[in-house]
């Protein structure tokens, strides 16, 4: 989270699994799972579907399975499709007896693409897709840092994902981004070459600490190393070291400008970052918020 349009409340960037993918989700035709005990032999059974043309050319939910795949769970299915071509045109629906589709437990994903959340203040939210760029692989771990000191907000992202099955393959098409923001709430993907930050691999967390005068940033992957990267601060900074019951405070430049910041326990794909805030000079705290 952070105040990307500098309007004095916290926005946010959410990591999805992007549109590099075999899914599509969209309004009315979401990526489905649906759950239950299917095949009565108190297994717990999980089916994840596609919205798809059927042969009249109408949107239908289909497995995203290959049938020896969904026999592996399902042994009924062998029986109720003995052939390749009777399972290829079977949605859910042919899938699951009635009774099976009511008592199903059914989880839907109407979008895949990370996005920008902004905060229009008084509860309401609006969801805006980040540029295709950012799509190309799953955002896992996410640092909101002035990368470029240009006094905006960036968000720098660890990305790629190894864990799916053999069918799909890995997600490996990241190399690391940074989402450079222009605070007023759009962003741009920046190259490696840019900012320096290069990161490859199945990554995961994402921590920033502050050592000394350094701002330390820290990726680390799944079976893998961790990689740490040193951020150029610019200008001079103040750290502010917030309570420990303290959860937000505001900032106040000298040109007027409010920006909210919060203090998480917890961040960064199931990370902890450091509470210590780093400050541009031309600024002051002024309010914050204390949960004691």
């Amino acid at each position: 989270g952070g105040d990307f349009d500098n309007d004095g409340d916290v926005d946010y960037v959410v990591g999805n699994l992007g549109l590099n993918s075999d899914y599509k989700a969209g309004p009315g035709a979401p990526v489905q799972l649906y759950s239950g005990y299917f095949d009565n032999n108190r297994s717990w059974d999980a089916i994840l579907c596609n919205y798809n043309l059927d042969e009249d050319d109408v949107h239908r939910s289909f497995p995203a399975h290959f049938r020896n795949d969904l026999i592996g769970h399902m042994a009924s299915i062998q029986k109720i499709f003995p052939d390749f071509e009777s399972y290829a045109t079977a949605s859910i629906h042919d899938i699951l007896a009635t009774d099976q589709l009511d008592s199903a437990r059914i989880l839907s994903a109407h979008t895949l693409q990370s996005a920008y959340i902004e905060n229009l203040g008084d509860g309401g939210f609006v969801m805006h897709p980040l540029s295709i760029e950012a799509q190309i692989s799953p955002i896992h771990g996410m640092l909101v840092r002035d990368v470029n000191n240009d006094g905006d907000l960036d968000v720098i992202c660890t990305a790629n994902f190894y864990g799916a099955d053999v069918r799909t393959g890995r997600y490996d098409a990241s190399r690391g981004m940074c989402l450079i923001g222009n605070g007023e709430g759009a962003f741009r993907v920046a190259q490696p070459a840019e900012t320096g930050f290069f990161n490859i691999g199945d990554s995961r967390a994402l921590i920033g600490i502050e050592v000394e005068d350094k701002s330390i940033v820290i990726a680390a992957s799944n079976k893998g190393g961790a990689t740490s990267y040193i951020l150029n601060n610019g200008d001079p900074k103040s750290t502010y070291i917030p309570k420990l019951t303290e959860s937000s405070a505001t900032l106040v430049f000298h040109n007027g400008v409010r920006r909210k910041h919060e203090f998480y326990y917890g961040s960064g794909y199931l990370s902890q970052s450091s509470r210590a805030w780093r400050i541009p000079l031309n600024a002051t705290v002024q309010s914050s918020k204390d949960n004691e």
